[in-house]
């Protein structure tokens, strides 16, 4: 089973986001929308389930500190 981050959303979704907007559109351009949109919305879901390539940390980080008004008198 795979997870989508963005999930499809339905004729009936775009319909009623057209409608908030203004818009109204016949149940084939309906269709024609979704079918623009779904091979982005493929792709963004295979990009987001490959494994994040991070390096490996050389230097960590520190939380720092707050200089004194010695170290910096700005």
């Amino acid at each position: 089973m795979t997870l989508s981050t963005i999930k499809t959303p339905t004729s009936e979704q775009l319909q009623e986001v057209a409608g908030e907007l203004g818009m109204s559109f016949s149940e084939e351009d309906l269709a024609q929308h979704l079918a623009a949109l779904l091979p982005s919305f493929e792709a963004y879901n295979k990009i987001d389930q490959l494994p994040d390539e991070k390096p490996a940390v050389s230097y960590p980080r520190t939380p720092g500190y707050r200089p004194a008004a010695e170290e910096n008198p700005y």
